[in-house]
């Protein structure tokens, strides 16, 4: 059987998506440069560490599963920011219209996830967790099927990838738009999620720990600045360290936090992060309007958001409050009583 989910991975991911929304405002530039170290590797580790054994013995279901979670909400939320992208554009969010014939060759990027909508910034975060969880399945697969599953080994896949993004800027193979550097990279955090939760690290949590990580990766942050998706040649193997110190330090205060009374809020936010990370940029345009309005500019024009944003570094407090609280409540408005038994009544 495998284990119950842990309560402590989902404050992880609760505190990697509130990071990841605050990186999406005008946030301060040193806490941008700090959090863009760990905060998206990290949730590609905490989904190697969810990575169930029992699909080392069941190939076809573990796919299967990978496939549902991973390229079907893709798809699904591709489809439905392309259907509703000439809406957006009469609210000036969009710059221009998608015609009949657009829509045509649009739609078949969107399948083999070609596609990309500007109001759906996670696109590339949902197609390299496709990628990366895939990719694992079957190399820790192959591995337990020829007997060679142990920590050497899976250590040196790790390695073999880094090498592998190191190169690719250099040699590139193409297969995909969407294999690239980050999504490599994405595979080899996802890998040594599954690694230590293999060798069962991570057992003992510490506060302490947890600060003199993050002072390390902060002050890694004021010398040398990484992000995933503005990486190639070495920059990816040297991300990796910081990277993976920033997320043990993660691993480490959400542990903390599970003993506090802040664990039941956050690990709610932690089980809802595909919405967020969804609809938290649409959400900004709404705190836009609202900031237009307040501000005497009762003619809102949402085609001046990003100069809004930029001339009110003050804003990315209430742009973070709205890009997790608003995906949260749209959640659990669809999942009120009323939604449920019509969705219960069409199956």
């Amino acid at each position: 059987m495998s284990q119950p989910r842990s309560q402590s991975l989902d404050i992880a991911k609760a505190l990697c998506i509130i990071l990841m929304v605050i990186g999406h405002t005008t946030c301060p530039v040193w806490f941008y440069h700090f959090v863009y170290i760990f905060h998206m590797p990290c949730f590609f580790f905490i989904s190697g560490m969810l990575l169930s054994d029992k699909y080392l013995t069941d190939l076809k279901s573990g796919l299967f599963h990978k496939i549902k979670g991973t390229y079907w909400p893709l798809v699904k939320w591709e489809l439905i920011f392309a259907l509703l992208h000439n809406v957006f554009y009469a609210m000036r969010i969009n710059d221009e219209p998608y015609t009949l014939s657009y829509y045509a060759e649009h739609v078949p990027r969107i399948l083999r996830m070609a596609g990309g909508e500007l109001i759906f910034s996670g696109a590339w975060f949902m197609s390299s967790l496709c990628c990366a969880s895939i990719g694992t399945l079957l190399f820790v697969y192959t591995l337990n099927r020829y007997k060679r599953l142990t920590s050497c080994n899976i250590s040196g896949g790790v390695i073999l990838l880094l090498l592998t993004a190191v190169t690719w800027h250099y040699h590139k193979l193409h297969i995909a738009w969407f294999i690239a550097e980050h999504t490599i990279l994405a595979t080899a955090f996802y890998l040594t999620g599954y690694l230590f939760k293999r060798q069962k690290y991570l057992q003992k949590p510490s506060l302490m720990v947890a600060l003199v990580l993050f002072a390390i990766v902060f002050a890694i942050s004021l010398v040398a600045q990484f992000a995933m998706l503005e990486e190639y040649g070495w920059d990816c193997a040297l991300h990796y360290i910081p990277a993976m110190i920033g997320t043990v330090a993660v691993i480490n205060l959400s542990g903390v936090l599970a003993r506090t009374r802040v664990a039941t809020p956050l690990a709610y936010i932690g089980s809802k992060t595909l919405y967020i990370l969804v609809l938290h940029a649409l959400s900004f345009y709404l705190v836009t309007a609202t900031y237009q309005y307040a501000t005497g500019n009762h003619a809102i024009d949402l085609s001046l958001h990003s100069s809004v944003m930029k001339a009110n570094s003050w804003l990315w407090i209430p742009y973070t409050i709205a890009g997790v609280a608003i995906p949260l409540l749209l959640w659990e408005f669809r999942h009120l009583p009323i939604f449920t038994r019509l969705t219960k009544r069409k199956a």
